[in-house]
């Protein structure tokens, strides 16, 4: 597994970054609307299937897209192959479900993974707010395993088929911003788990806690994508628009690196900070695009800001840990 990450890295400092500012910079045509999420996934795919990384693909992605909800998706679908290559099946959509009814915390975590009478695994619980869960062919669920030890459960990811006997997929409202983004209340009534479906390594330690800065990274980047590709199209000003593909360069040097590093938490902050500079520029700029794509935009902007509370915490922790 850690060659196969070795790996990854090497290609993405291998490929040329100015082959995916051409991509992003380059003038295109008025984007044709994609309306639905049925319509995005295929539109996704052919758009990042030129480039090696998760990240490049991403945001290649994204800088076709008509809106902030569309390069989320690419964003948070590349998160998961980026975490680690054989943890999202190429081919599959693939969901992380963590979240429960009293939040994503570790002692909040009650789904349960245990032996049955005759021995086969069994994973009892419920997810909330599963992001793309009812497009999922395969969930990653975080359950606890085993008797508590020193006031903590073992906690575990497990790889499931989303259509197993036992799996319940219920839609949940949409959201107000990016309401093209489906989420999902996924109940699971003892589903069957073969050995080889657990993931090794710890599941909050080797999973939950790098997926969340792997996230951040490839949504931001996404989001730079997009952003870069409405100021294209749009004609926006030069020292935006370098401003903004250096801050894309930026967000791709972090992508490469070690997502349990304080340091790299310091710098995803910066990078956080320097988004939402170039999420507020005057929104006058957006009457050079489509009326339609000019109001998704002020719906959906505050999409940038969420788990802004994890990512405040996570840089206090940071900084304290490099001893600052």
């Amino acid at each position: 597994m850690e060659l196969e990450l070795h790996v990854v890295l090497f290609e993405l400092r291998r490929v040329p970054v100015s082959a995916l500012l051409r991509v992003v910079l380059s003038p295109r045509a008025a984007t044709n609307p994609c309306e639905t999420l049925d319509a995005w996934l295929p539109r996704m795919d052919a758009a990042r299937a030129t480039f090696s990384t998760p990240f490049d693909g991403a945001v290649a992605a994204a800088a076709d897209a008509d809106r902030l909800g569309w390069a989320f998706v690419a964003g948070y679908d590349a998160a998961l192959h980026a975490l680690d290559d054989g943890l999202a099946i190429r081919g599959l959509r693939t969901s992380f479900a963590v979240t429960e009814e009293g939040g994503g915390h570790p002692k909040a975590l009650a789904a349960r993974l245990a032996p049955d009478a005759a021995g086969t695994l069994r994973l009892t619980g419920t997810k909330r707010f599963v992001t793309l869960g009812t497009v999922a062919d395969v969930l990653l669920v975080v359950a606890g395993r085993g008797e508590p030890r020193d006031g903590r459960t073992e906690l575990v990811v497990l790889r499931v088929d989303a259509k197993a006997p036992g799996v319940t997929v219920a839609a949940l409202p949409e959201t107000p911003f990016a309401p093209e983004v489906p989420h999902a209340v996924v109940t699971f009534t003892d589903v069957a788990v073969g050995p080889g479906d657990v993931l090794p390594g710890d599941g909050w330690a080797r999973w939950v806690k790098p997926f969340r800065t792997v996230e951040d990274l490839h949504v931001a980047g996404a989001a730079l994508g997009y952003l870069a590709g409405a100021a294209a199209r749009g004609a926006w000003s030069s020292t935006y628009r370098s401003e903004l593909v250096a801050t894309l360069c930026s967000a791709r040097a972090l992508a490469a690196e070690d997502a349990s590093d304080p340091a790299v938490h310091v710098a995803v902050a910066g990078l956080f900070d320097a988004l939402h500079r170039l999420a507020e520029h005057p929104d006058a700029r957006w009457t050079s695009l489509p009326a339609a794509e000019s109001a998704r935009w002020t719906r959906d902007r505050a999409l940038l800001s969420v788990a802004s509370r994890v990512r405040a915490l996570r840089l206090d922790a940071a900084w304290a840990a490099l001893g600052t």
